[in-house]
């Protein structure tokens, strides 16, 4: 395997692993930055970590976890709003 650069950056997947500490400070520093709010980052960087969480979410998730995110994500809205008619209609 070649030798991996130190840039501060988690390696490539196509130059190797990431190793476990590696891994958890990825994760420190994701929960740090989700703690801060998004008053201090500007609308593009914002789009750029919303897009590298949506990938790192679709290169982790089982194929189970992504077909109830995908079967959830798609009944929950109905869901509230027939919960909602319902209420609306007083109950039945």
């Amino acid at each position: 395997m070649p030798e991996l650069k130190k840039t501060g950056l988690p390696p490539s997947p196509y130059t190797g692993t990431m190793s476990t500490p590696s891994v958890v400070e990825l994760a420190k520093s994701i929960n740090a930055i989700a703690g801060n709010g998004t008053a201090d980052v500007s609308e593009v960087d914002r789009q750029q970590l919303l897009q590298a969480c949506s990938k790192l979410q679709s290169a982790f998730e089982s194929p189970f976890e992504f077909t109830l995110r995908v079967i959830f994500s798609v009944l929950e809205p109905s869901c509230k709003l027939l919960l909602g008619w319902d209420v609306l209609q007083g109950g039945r």
